[in-house]
């Protein structure tokens, strides 16, 4: 039997998914009711409410909500679309691909999060064959 890869935490909140880059902390209180965000410095983080946590085969997605609150030293910042779309580029190309290749057409009534959760599919496929 082959060892199951462990599921990767995807943050989604107003339509847009990312994946917190390794050194942030993502953690969900024991109620299950918020989710936590937090920089490598661990100064700078902010606590959401958690409305839906759903997975798949290889991701657990987080819908988080409302920002319940930032702490002293300020909030952390969700990333817009484009800079998604940034890491995504730098993850495809470091893993062989051609940034040309990597945005696969819009399905029709696709939204950013289907878009952006199969261009996370291809480059996850690009790592494990270069691995």
């Amino acid at each position: 039997m082959t060892p199951q890869r462990p599921k990767i935490t995807i943050i989604y909140h107003g339509g847009v998914s990312f994946q917190p880059p390794s050194n942030h902390t993502v953690k969900v209180d024991a109620a299950d009711s918020s989710v936590t965000l937090r920089l490598p410095d661990g100064r700078c983080g902010s606590r959401y409410n958690l409305e839906q946590r759903e997975a798949s085969e290889d991701e657990v997605v987080l819908h988080i909500g409302r920002k319940l609150a930032d702490d002293s030293q300020g909030g952390y910042k969700l990333p817009p679309v484009q800079e998604v779309e940034e890491d995504l580029n730098r993850r495809w190309e470091a893993a062989g691909g051609k940034a040309s290749e990597l945005n696969p057409p819009w399905a029709e009534g696709e939204r950013w999060h289907e878009h952006l959760t199969r261009m996370r599919r291809r480059i996850r496929q690009a790592e494990r064959k270069q691995a």
